[in-house]
């Protein structure tokens, strides 16, 4: 459960337990990650099912700084697939990643799928600088995306949509398919959460037990 130290949530998205680094709970913890460490948390490896339109979501609370200087991840397959932002120069004062609440966030790992199984892992890495709280996550699950409406693109959200800009083309905000992409969706909702199903979505695994922690201090 986290405790609300070095800028975490004072309680769970969802029920009582989360994910997270330092949360505050034993000893000396005061919220926020270590200097010089990478930390990590991994899935087991998950059978697709013979899918691979397949889409990570979950809540999030992050707090990071620029990652030009400490590098929140996360990978599938090894394969990165989201980083916190990264100013050009260390020479900048940096703009850190702050969440002041429960932030939805969808993930599309389709390109990570051809080999029918898929291992997930978040990680924070950080320099000698200032720390912050780093992770915390809830409500993690896998979805399979559905077929697209056979109206998407229509410049109207339809039934089985959650966005229509008028086109079918990834990465400007709507996806292919008519649904949130990446952070530039809704932040409510979500297979994980109890106040709604999305259309074309079929959960395949919650991921919030079985990770392996992993850290490892740098020199």
């Amino acid at each position: 459960m986290p405790m609300g130290l070095g800028g975490d949530p004072t309680a769970a998205h969802g029920g009582t337990g989360v994910l997270g680094i330092d949360l505050g709970t034993t000893g000396n913890m005061d919220g926020v990650y270590r200097a010089r460490t990478t930390q990590s948390i991994e899935s087991p490896e998950i059978d697709l099912q013979g899918n691979t339109a397949v889409r990570l979501q979950y809540w999030r609370w992050l707090n990071v700084e620029d990652g030009v200087f400490d590098k929140a991840t996360i990978s599938a397959n090894d394969a990165v697939v989201w980083t916190n932002f990264a100013s050009a120069s260390q020479q900048t004062n940096g703009v850190s990643h702050t969440d002041k609440e429960w932030r939805f966030q969808d993930v599309d790992l389709s390109a990570q799928t051809a080999g029918g199984k898929i291992k997930l892992k978040f990680a924070l890495e950080s320099d000698p600088g200032l720390e912050l709280g780093g992770w915390t996550v809830d409500d993690v699950c896998l979805v399979i995306a559905g077929p697209p409406s056979s109206n998407c693109g229509n410049n109207n959200v339809d039934e089985g949509e959650t966005c229509d800009d008028g086109n079918t083309v990834d990465g400007d905000g709507c996806s292919a398919t008519c649904t949130a992409d990446g952070e530039s969706g809704s932040d409510e909702g979500g297979c994980c959460s109890a106040s709604t199903n999305p259309a074309s979505a079929l959960a395949l695994a919650f991921l919030t037990l079985g990770f392996v922690v992993r850290r490892r201090r740098r020199t």
